[in-house]
């Protein structure tokens, strides 16, 4: 029997909330929190749909299980019962006019980078650049951990998703293999496919859920595994790497570990 998400435990969820309050309860302390009101000024918040995509966009190249392929396929591939999750892919690759429909999360933290002691080109890796999601329905994006140390701000924006999350101290149970991104991803597949029993870790892991609809924000600390699956509709969320005062000395241990060693 594979792990049972529908019990775990849910993350917790407030309508709004004050920039000191998630500074210090859940980005010092490295805590997941679902959030609402902080994208409501965002244009997206009235303009993106599955239809808005579908007629303004559906031309534009997309990666899609592997090969070249348009966001026109991808959709079609939901039209026929398929379940392609597109992740990690940058916004402005999209369309950079996409980017003027998001802006500045109204309780996020203030960034710390670019820093004048850090190469740019680690640092354009981390809170400018923000990626889209897109899946059909039930389709699952992989389970996976953030690069550079950093945190996850993750907008749901059109239909509904459920996202598991486990602690950094899971990771060796969880196949871990270098990502596309210069994070982490497990080679077990989808969470509730895995038998509870295969690894005693797993099996007594602290597993929590987030349930996010359109306006919700999810913060992700640094290091924690997180995997998605849309609801019974497409689903679109833009998500971006966040370094600030809370994680930046783990940032810098992250860049020296993974990059300035190989210098």
């Amino acid at each position: 029997m594979g792990l049972d998400l529908n019990r775990a435990p849910r993350v917790e969820k407030r309508a709004r909330i004050h920039e000191l309050t998630l500074r210090r309860r859940f980005v010092a302390a490295q805590r997941p929190v679902v959030f609402g009101t902080a994208a409501d000024h965002w244009k997206a918040r009235d303009r993106w749909s599955e239809g808005y995509f579908r007629a303004r966009y559906g031309a534009s190249p997309i990666p899609c299980a592997g090969t070249e392929a348009t966001l026109s396929d991808l959709f079609e591939a939901y039209d026929d019962q398929q379940s392609p999750h597109l992740w990690g892919f940058p916004l402005r690759s999209l369309s950079p006019e996409l980017s003027a429909d998001v802006g500045a999360l109204a309780f996020a933290e203030p960034p710390w980078l670019p820093h004048p002691f850090i190469p740019r080109a680690w640092t354009a890796r981390v809170n400018a650049a923000l990626e889209i999601e897109i899946g059909g329905p039930g389709s699952v994006s992989p389970l996976r951990s953030e690069p550079l140390g950093g945190y996850r701000l993750e907008t749901q924006l059109v239909g509904r998703q459920r996202v598991a999350l486990l602690p950094p101290e899971i990771g060796d149970a969880l196949e871990p293999r270098r990502a596309k991104n210069g994070g982490l991803r497990s080679a077990l597949p989808e969470l509730e496919r895995v038998e509870r029993r295969s690894d005693p870790a797993l099996s007594d892991a602290r597993i929590l859920v987030a349930e996010l609809e359109p306006g919700d924000t999810l913060f992700v600390p640094p290091g924690w595994w997180h995997e998605g699956k849309t609801a019974g509709e497409v689903a679109i969320s833009v998500a971006s790497l966040r370094v600030s005062e809370a994680n930046f000395g783990s940032f810098l241990r992250e860049l020296w570990r993974t990059e300035g060693r190989d210098k």
